[in-house]
């Protein structure tokens, strides 16, 4: 589940049909009173690693949302009305978690090549592990703190550790970059 930071009204939800979203724009009405609505589109494939870090939305737009797929990302500008596909570099990358930081830039955890920044709906995009110069493993889980300068820092989880920036014994280690102004 995401809530829209820039309108908590509105909330998006996964559910363990394997082609439903669902959308609801009066999530503050209360339990009983709360309706939701399926989102057009095919979001989700039943393949997929599932992460309560697959949907994720933009705090500076209601509308903009993310949600990974088996080997690619779901883009939605819309409020889920349409879809375009962010296909990453390889169908080896499996995207596992997405996360939008204040700046309204969009960050993906993959399986097997870290962590991508794209400012753009994937139109371009850097690869933060290749930036980094360091191992990453599988990444499950991304979070953002507004510590560490204007903009806070991304914490990238990796399957190696349970703790986000540190080394872990077992050699793997993760990696965190404090993200700049789109």
């Amino acid at each position: 589940m995401a809530i829209a930071p820039s309108n908590p009204a509105r909330a998006y939800a996964q559910t363990c049909d394997p082609g439903s979203i669902l959308r609801t724009d009066n999530a503050g009405a209360g339990c009983a009173t709360t309706t939701w609505a399926p989102i057009s589109g095919s979001y989700y494939t039943s393949s997929v690693h599932w992460s309560r870090h697959m949907l994720a939305v933009d705090p500076l737009d209601a509308d903009h949302l993310a949600v990974t797929e088996f080997s690619d990302v779901a883009i939605s500008k819309d409020g889920g009305a349409h879809e375009s596909i962010w296909a990453l570099s390889a169908i080896t990358d499996r995207p596992s978690a997405v996360l939008y930081d204040p700046t309204g830039a969009l960050w993906v955890g993959t399986q097997s090549h870290g962590v991508y920044r794209t400012t753009d709906d994937g139109s371009s995009s850097t690869n933060i592990r290749a930036s980094l110069g360091t191992s990453m493993g599988p990444v499950f889980a991304l979070a953002w703190s507004p510590a560490g300068g204007a903009i806070g820092t991304i914490y990238a989880g990796a399957d190696c550790s349970a703790v986000p920036l540190a080394e872990a014994s077992n050699g793997c280690s993760e990696g965190a970059v404090t993200p700049s102004p789109r």
